[in-house]
């Protein structure tokens, strides 16, 4: 994949998952071809792998909302289909649990004009951030 940077262009991948019912999640901020954040957060007790996605989003996003220059290009990155589907209005939530979480995403979202979520295999995501 070619990789193309400018003074405005960052990419951000995230993941979120369960063991046990125990969520987990992080994320990698790339600007340059340089990491400049790398969280990983324990989420407790969860129901589900869909609640430990939407965490970790909503973790990337709250960087993003401090540290993002605006205005900026910046490409968030999930190996979640049914999470980027749903935020993009192509699926509906339908799990109760999810939809305060997809809520706040998609506000959190509509306050970065300049970010836009993207699929990939979750191979990328295993390799930028190592679970």
């Amino acid at each position: 994949m070619r990789q193309f940077y400018n003074a405005y262009y960052y990419r951000v991948y995230c993941d979120g998952g369960l063991k046990s019912r125990h969520g987990y999640g992080g994320f990698v901020v790339q600007h340059a071809g340089k990491i400049l954040a790398r969280e990983k957060k324990d989420f407790g007790r969860l129901a589900t792998p869909a609640q430990a996605e939407y965490l970790s989003l909503l973790l990337a996003l709250d960087w993003l909302g401090v540290y993002l220059p605006l205005p900026s290009t910046c490409f968030i990155y999930s190996d979640n289909q049914a999470m980027i589907k749903q935020i993009k209005g192509d699926a509906l939530v339908k799990a109760p649990a999810l939809i305060p979480l997809y809520q706040e995403a998609c506000f959190r979202l509509s306050r970065l004009p300049g970010v836009r979520l993207t699929w990939v295999e979750r191979k990328i995501i295993v390799s930028m951030l190592g679970f």
